[in-house]
């Protein structure tokens, strides 16, 4: 038994090498999917609130502004087209 006592430690000590690499590999497998998963759920999430919440309108002044000057600026092309059509 003694001429096999050094293959029986060395398969131990291969045994507790690829445990702790299984080990090793698990874990890394673990931290890299939840690097992967965290911004799908944060954005799944930011794209769901929306979804949920009914729509609201808000205009700010400047764009009312805007869409004053987009009317006036309407209504004078279409009083020169009329212009231009009669002529």
């Amino acid at each position: 038994m003694e001429a096999f006592a050094a293959v029986s430690s060395l398969k131990q000590l291969m045994l507790m090498i690829g445990l702790a690499g299984a080990a090793i590999i698990t874990a890394s497998a673990c931290i890299v999917a939840r690097n992967f998963s965290n911004p799908i759920t944060a954005m799944t999430g930011a794209m769901q609130q929306p979804a949920q919440d009914p729509p609201r309108a808000e205009v700010t002044s400047a764009a009312g502004e805007t869409l004053q000057r987009a009317e006036v600026m309407k209504s004078k092309v279409e009083k020169f087209l009329v212009h231009v059509r009669a002529a």
